[in-house]
């Protein structure tokens, strides 16, 4: 029961399964992913996995916790047709260190607000948020 409350909080796909934080570290949610073949988006040949890397990701936001992070493994691809070679990300929309979700959240809170009272609200650096909004806002002008 606990774990269908937290995937319905986080919003992730369904085939991703989540993991209750540990003590030490409340707002890390690691998540493993079901087997599965991924396509390539340039031929949509096989692929086979070339590398994989465990990586924490910003995803939410959790009051009197602060920022829920996902943590996974984020597979390198390799076509076998065309050799071509790319991070695969689920369909999160992964950026340096944080998901789609959490930009288009960070955005949606600046709206008639300052940069200083989100960062200040998220706990994060005012340069971070400022960053985040910009590149959200210039990739997704109708948000």
């Amino acid at each position: 029961m606990c774990s269908k409350f937290i995937k319905l909080i986080l919003q992730l796909p369904s085939f991703f399964e989540i993991a209750l934080p540990s003590e030490e570290e409340p707002n890390i949610f690691r998540v493993d992913i079901a087997p599965q073949s991924i396509a390539c988006p340039n031929c949509q040949g096989r692929t086979v996995c070339h590398d994989r890397a465990l990586r924490r990701f910003r995803h939410g936001c959790a009051w009197h916790i602060g920022v829920l992070w996902i943590e996974l493994f984020v597979p390198r691809q390799r076509c076998k047709n065309c050799g071509f070679t790319f991070t695969f990300d689920y369909g999160l929309g992964l950026v340096h260190s944080s998901t789609e979700s959490f930009r288009r959240e960070i955005t949606k809170r600046c709206h008639g607000r300052s940069i200083a009272d989100v960062a200040r609200d998220y706990a994060l650096p005012y340069t971070t948020v400022e960053r985040l909004n910009a590149g959200f806002t210039r990739m997704h002008p109708n948000n």
